[in-house]
């Protein structure tokens, strides 16, 4: 789900939008392998991302997104249980730019980075020989939105939108190694496809 409230006249400078994106699932599922050996598994995600703008000039917002995340990953076998917790905060700045085709259509392109934190906790409860490890996370992310909007209202516009440009660089500190190491990973990716398509509106109220 996406949604986003703005300022009317959609797009003059001084206006408003106040929005974000929410996001829970939870899955689960019964399984028997050999040897009389069975489990069950559970996983559930939630997310919560608000963000907030104005207008700095006609077509062009400037904004702060706030999100936070929990998740919860459980499997649940004959004799012993794993499981693996996280949650975490970040924000970041974006800005976003619209390209006016008239008055009910408009492409739009946006620019966003962010920088969040997380904790994660991995639990091996097995009789025999039980385990648990802690982990802090440092996350920097940058990416690029593309879209289309239709405005069938002046306060309301319906949009289209992937993500086609994400660059991702994540600092991994378990807290309990002997060493105080730490693992370092970048990811970039570059996709376009029907699967990624993201469906949203966005909602005018003007600044006067």
């Amino acid at each position: 789900m996406l949604l986003s409230f703005g300022g009317f006249a959609q797009l003059e400078k001084g206006n408003k939008v106040i929005g974000g994106s929410i996001n829970f699932s939870s899955q689960s599922s019964e399984a028997s392998g050999p040897f009389g050996v069975s489990y069950d598994t559970e996983n559930r995600n939630f997310e919560l991302s608000p963000d907030f703008g104005i207008f700095i000039i006609d077509n062009l917002v400037l904004g702060l997104t706030i999100s936070y995340f929990n998740r919860n990953f459980t499997m649940d076998y004959t004799n012993y249980k794993v499981e693996n917790l996280s949650s975490g905060w970040g924000a970041g700045p974006y800005i976003r730019k619209y390209f006016p085709l008239g008055e009910q259509f408009a492409f739009f392109g946006q620019l966003g980075i962010s920088f969040s934190g997380s904790s994660e906790e991995y639990k091996n409860e097995n009789i025999d020989t039980p385990f648990s490890q802690k982990s802090k996370y440092s996350v920097f992310g940058a990416k690029t939105d593309v879209g289309f909007s239709f405005f069938p209202k002046k306060w309301i516009s319906l949009n289209l939108m992937v993500n086609p440009l994400n660059f991702t660089q994540t600092i991994n500190k378990p807290e309990n190694n002997p060493d105080n190491s730490r693992s370092v990973s970048n990811n970039f990716s570059f996709n376009v496809n029907t699967s990624s398509i993201l469906l949203g509106a966005h909602f005018f109220i003007s600044k006067k």
